[in-house]
């Protein structure tokens, strides 16, 4: 698939055909395949969150369907509820022309994005315009489905379109890449389509992949790397010299038992101490009286 260059990465990437849709449900899926296929004939109400491409799934299906009816070039009108505010007649204004650009037998599709905005007066003109003009196919978009008027919800299939996982990612992504001229491995795609949120992030994720691939590529082909100058054989090693076998150690002298020591001898008995020798009554100057005995003694007449 041949891309231009020089639109914005989003805008050439943007899906083409019923394939390059991704879906998180295999029902939605083969619901909005057989409407592309012209096998279901009601208008068409697609609702989701934020990101899941619903704008872009229905232009996709609604050029599928004119290319089932052999119109290969078909215009189909996308119109926003901001658009039409006050005015519904210039949806039927727009179905008008499409009638004349494409063929007069060829249904005429006008896509309504946020055709919950619409008030409840608008909403109730879209129905009676749906109910007059049926001919005209509208394909509305919501994120709110339950702000959408209950009859027009009556006149068209309903179907949810919520973020596809990673894995349902894959191959488009890769579809992607190759457009690009880049490659990576499997398990390196699925990081970076597991970190984003809608389809807006991932087309973003991939665009910031494929610039730094691209970029790698660039240093490679402009600043080619040095070559790498072989490193030269390590020399052998040098056997190590076996280890002297250690001396054995001198055995130990016994050591000689230390003789008992002789019992000492008895001590000898203390001699008696001499008694000592009386003490001779000190003199003095003056010779003392003999004591006289008391029983000696008389009174004086």
């Amino acid at each position: 698939m041949t891309i231009n260059m020089m639109m914005p990465f989003e805008e050439r990437h943007a899906p083409k055909n019923f394939n390059d849709l991704v879906f998180a449900s295999t029902a939605v899926r083969d619901q909005l395949a057989l409407y592309a296929q012209r096998s279901l004939y009601k208008n068409l109400l697609l609702y989701g969150p934020y990101g899941t491409a619903k704008s872009a799934t229905a232009r996709v299906v609604a050029e599928e369907r004119l290319r089932a009816c052999g119109v290969v070039d078909g215009s189909v009108a996308q119109l926003h509820a901001v658009d039409i505010k006050g005015n519904v007649a210039h949806v039927e204004a727009h179905a008008s022309l499409l009638l004349l650009n494409n063929y007069p037998d060829v249904e005429p599709y006008v896509i309504i994005d946020e055709v919950d905005q619409l008030s409840a007066k608008d909403q109730q003109e879209l129905r009676a315009l749906i109910d007059q003009c049926k001919v005209v196919k509208i394909i509305g978009t919501t994120n709110y489905i339950d702000n959408v008027d209950g009859a027009l919800r009556s006149r068209s299939h309903c179907l949810p379109l919520l973020p596809p996982q990673a894995q349902q990612w894959l191959a488009r992504a890769e579809s992607i890449l190759a457009a690009e001229g880049e490659q990576v491995s499997t398990q390196a795609l699925l990081g970076v389509l597991g970190v984003a949120a809608d389809a807006r992030d991932i087309l973003g994720s991939l665009e910031h992949l494929v610039l730094r691939l691209k970029t790698a590529n660039l240093n490679t082909v402009v600043l080619p790397a040095a070559p790498v100058t072989p490193a030269a054989p390590a020399a052998p090693a040098t056997p190590a010299t076996p280890a002297t076998p250690a001396t054995p150690a001198t055995p130990v002298t016994p050591v000689t038992p230390v003789a008992p020591a002789a019992p000492a001898a008895p001590a000898a008995p203390a001699a008696p101490a001499a008694p000592a020798a009386p003490v001779a009554p000190a003199t003095s100057g003056v010779a003392l009286a003999p004591i006289v005995p008391l029983a000696s003694l008389k009174p004086n007449p």
